[in-house]
């Protein structure tokens, strides 16, 4: 989904509704998040499509095959992803599987959507709780069902978390808001971010220290943005259990990061723009938090993304 966002076509009316847009990013969304959500990443595909970073990436994923293939998309469920896609949250729990939803806004034709799939002998619709659900008859993945929130809101995922939000709306008290913590990250809007995570299950991360990072842990936010649309900005907060945990983390990271940077400047094996990348690097501890930013040059993004790139680097994009 991600990579999906990345990639979504330049030329569309969702500049136009980008313009008008009034709400925080996010906030349309949120309000079908459940309170209950321990993971959850968000994205605004309308501020990835103006990103200039991100044009090259852009212009190789969308091949003529890719095109034809979105186009029959189209026509076959009355959607096009490329223009009619604003933003999505893709909440979860690393302990269930069966968690996976995903939540996306946007200028949906859904009654058409409902309409070409009533016809699909792949696909079940019928009504639950106020919502047509649109049930995979023979599902490959945990992708097993999609249902309509309303005229410009899809959710899909598991059958479990797809009827289980349904339930949950369905006995929700009316003017009820977002209380979690993850929902309250989510809606942050004076960052400038387009992408953001959030998570309370940490030690469940794979790949991390299993005592540094890991332990005492409450709460981790990662966000990327673009500052005037050329440098990106990395930022990550980890909520601890108390200043003592967050002192030592934040010594654990600088260390790492020396030892990085020293290894770099050993090998002289540096690639364009990453020297400029680790000295942007600034750690901070703040309270029982740990604060990290970086700004990721446009020298070292264009090596990614550029046209000229070396396309075997996007192959686990496929």
């Amino acid at each position: 989904m991600l990579g999906l966002a990345l990639v979504t076509g330049e030329k569309s009316g969702l500049y136009r509704r980008a313009a008008a847009r009034k709400a925080p990013a996010g906030q349309s969304l949120l309000q079908w998040m459940p309170a209950d959500c321990k993971s959850a990443l968000w994205v605004d595909v309308r501020g990835l499509q103006t990103a200039p970073a991100l044009a090259g990436l852009r212009k190789w994923f969308w091949s003529a095959e890719r095109l034809q293939g979105a186009e029959n998309f189209k026509k076959s469920t009355r959607i096009d992803f490329r223009n009619d896609l604003d933003e999505f949250i893709v909440c979860f729990d690393l302990a269930n599987p069966d968690s996976l939803l995903i939540i996306g806004g946007g200028e949906f034709d859904t009654a058409g959507f409902v309409r070409a799939f009533r016809r699909s002998p792949a696909v079940r619709v019928q009504p639950y709780n106020g919502s047509d659900v649109l049930e995979l008859t023979d599902p490959k993945n945990r992708f097993e069902c999609i249902a309509v929130l309303g005229p410009h809101t899809l959710d899909g995922g598991s059958r479990t978390a797809v009827k289980g939000l349904l339930d949950w709306r369905a006995a929700k008290p009316a003017g009820q808001t977002a209380v979690s913590e993850a929902q309250r990250a989510l809606s942050a809007s004076d960052d400038g971010a387009l992408v953001r995570f959030v998570s309370t299950q940490l030690a469940s991360l794979p790949k991390l220290p299993d005592v540094v990072l890991k332990e005492h842990n409450k709460f981790l936010a990662l966000a990327a943005g673009f500052d005037g649309g050329s440098t990106a900005v990395l930022r990550a907060r980890l909520e601890l259990e108390g200043a003592d945990y967050a002192q030592r983390d934040a010594k654990f990271l600088e260390g790492v990061l020396d030892l990085l940077c020293g290894t770099l400047q050993a090998s002289g094996k540096s690639p364009a723009g990453v020297d400029e990348l680790l000295s942007s690097v600034k750690i901070e501890q703040q309270g029982s938090a740990v604060a990290v930013s970086a700004h990721v040059p446009m020298s070292l993004l264009n090596g990614l993304f550029t046209q000229g790139a070396d396309k075997s680097r996007f192959r686990t994009m496929k």
